[in-house]
Parts: C-alpha cells; structure tokens; sequence
C-alpha cells in the first residue's frame, strides 16, 4: 500500500498548474512546497530549510486573501 505524501501530490498538480501558488489540503494543514512556498515565506518572513510551508485550515482565508490581493492566482487541491 502507498501512503498519502502531500508533496508527492503536489508535484503531480503542479505539472498542471506551473503559474499557480498550489496548496495541498492534508489533515487540519494546507502545505505548499518549493516556488510556492519561498512566496509564502517572503510574504510571512518564515523561513523552513525544507522549502515547505504550512498553513491551519482557520488561518487560510487571510493567507488567500493576501496572495489574490497581491495578484497571485492560487489552486487548492487535496
């Protein structure tokens, strides 16, 4: 049996959706990975050495508002 991995997924979706900032809904969590994330990161003054950021399901109404208010497009997928 293979086990969920949200960045595998999100891979896969980003082939799809290369212009696009891309969360993966796992669990309670939203992850992007990558390109995407240092923009989250930028955006939040984070830092993760694994290029992944992670958002609560409660905060992520503000984290999209932000991002379509600076002109990004965003995908959700899960």
């Amino acid at each position: 049996m293979v086990k969920y991995s949200p960045i595998r997924n999100y891979k896969k979706f980003k082939k799809m959706y290369p212009n696009f900032v891309l969360f993966i809904k796992y669990g309670k969590y939203y992850y992007t990975y990558d390109a995407d994330a240092k923009i989250l990161m930028n955006l939040y003054g984070s830092y993760t050495e694994n290029n992944s950021f992670r958002i609560e399901k409660e905060k992520f109404k503000s984290v999209l508002s932000k991002l379509l208010s600076s002109g990004l497009n965003v995908v959700l997928t899960g």
